[in-house]
């Protein structure tokens, strides 16, 4: 008889791996097996497996799931024959996964026409509706103007380390290939992390004295994440402020798991969805010390 699908979802992942021939490169808290990434290439552990609860998820792409969702991506083959395959035990062989630049090529619709100083009434206004002080968008923003279906438009463009942007107006935000994190080096050994540029621009605009104390990284995405990793390694202290949705929580929690470098900064917005959400609605500010206080443990 053949397995069903909740008997699939109760094979042990961690056993299932190591069928596969992969180890895991360190157990934490006894059930939590962190991985390099069956999935892709990585440089640090980025595939953690929840023993207790069986679970994946992928620090790089953020994804996760259980063993099906796991085994229909690592054989890339559907739900039908990963099934089969158990049936008859089947061998099956990992194929290499289409990669993040041509995802992004193929899903890249836009046409970079110019770059320009931000100077549009619309934008500063637009600045001004999100709390953010026209010469801190000006310094750290370019005014975009660019084609989509055959038609022009401009936003706020805020510059990643690949030389696209991130792009946002009173409408909508879009992103400008290659899409790519954006670092903001001080010579700190304290890095201050956020998802999006709108809430670096909020800490900026509430830390104008001290805004040299830290290094910044801007992921402009949340699936960049797990590549980050090995970059925030680096630094002594790591202040993490993202969103506080799911996603952002999640990331945190097992960011501060990893190492005794991360602390979690978001308490200091609690109840809002993130620094700027904060910072639109009731005007606060936070100030950080010189030294990032580390989260208790």
């Amino acid at each position: 008889m053949g397995f069903d699908f909740e008997s699939a979802r109760k094979i042990d992942l961690v056993d299932y791996l190591a069928r596969q021939g992969i180890e895991p490169a360190r157990i934490t808290r006894e059930t939590q097996y962190w991985y390099h990434s069956p999935l892709h290439a990585d440089k640090t552990p980025s595939f953690k497996i929840d023993r207790r609860k069986n679970l994946w998820y992928d620090f790089s792409s953020g994804k996760g799931g259980d063993l099906i969702d796991f085994a229909t991506q690592f054989h890339q083959c559907s739900v039908k024959a990963f099934m089969q395959s158990l049936q008859g035990n089947a061998p099956f062989k990992p194929r290499t996964s289409q990669t993040d630049t041509q995802q992004e090529a193929e899903e890249n619709t836009i046409t970079l026409k110019s770059v320009r100083p931000l100077y549009h009434k619309a934008l500063l206004q637009y600045l001004t509706y999100r709390n953010i002080p026209h010469d801190i968008g000006v310094q750290y923003c370019k005014q975009v103007h660019y084609q989509m279906y055959g038609r022009e438009y401009f936003a706020i463009g805020f510059r990643n380390d690949s030389r696209g942007f991130e792009l946002s107006n009173p409408y909508g935000k879009l992103s400008c290939s290659p899409k790519d994190v954006t670092t903001i080096k001080n010579g700190s050994d304290q890095l201050l992390v956020f998802e999006g540029f709108f809430n670096f621009l909020s800490f900026q605009a509430m830390n104008r004295e001290t805004w040299n104390t830290y290094d910044y990284l801007v992921l402009n995405s949340a699936s960049f994440f797990g590549k980050s990793i090995p970059a925030m390694m680096e630094y002594k202290q790591v202040g993490l402020m993202l969103d506080q949705d799911n996603t952002g929580r999640r990331l945190t929690a097992e960011a501060l798991e990893l190492a005794p470098t991360f602390t979690d900064l978001s308490t200091l917005y609690q109840g809002f969805d993130d620094l700027n959400d904060m910072a639109m609605n009731k005007g606060k500010q936070i100030k950080l010390p010189p030294r990032i206080k580390r989260s208790p443990r």
